[in-house]
């Protein structure tokens, strides 16, 4: 009787979308999120964006802001490339320059669990 509840319990978890991002270079919380109390602020940062960087140096980093309870609202370009600058803040670099801001569409992106993204991609650099 038990495995018959977490066979009905784990799937309708999933769809009803009570998880958060599945990876953490996004807007969104990993884990359990509802969304209920509005879209987590990204933290600020002190990397520059620049428009040049040093050719063959640095690191490639991508953010990306993720719709993830159909109740949010869409992602945007500026959390993305926020979360970019996360992420190259993360790893020890205090300049950024963007090399694409895509949006992703409305197609369930499952890698990351989001009705749809946008994606700053850019190269990190000191």
């Amino acid at each position: 009787m038990k495995c018959l509840k977490l066979l009905v319990f784990i799937p309708a978890m999933f769809l009803s979308g009570c998880l958060g991002a599945m990876v953490s270079n996004t807007d969104k919380p990993t884990g359990l999120y509802t969304g209920l109390n509005g879209v987590p602020a990204v933290a600020e940062t002190n990397v520059e964006l620049v428009q040049t960087s040093p050719a063959n140096t640095g690191l490639e980093v991508e953010g990306v802001s993720c719709k993830n309870k159909l109740w949010e609202p869409a992602p945007t370009k500026e959390a993305a490339i926020q979360v970019a600058k996360l992420e190259a803040a993360k790893a020890g670099y205090a300049k950024l320059r963007l090399t694409s801001v895509k949006e992703g569409g409305n197609v369930i992106d499952m890698r990351r669990n989001c009705w749809a993204v946008i994606v700053a991609k850019g190269i990190a650099f000191n």
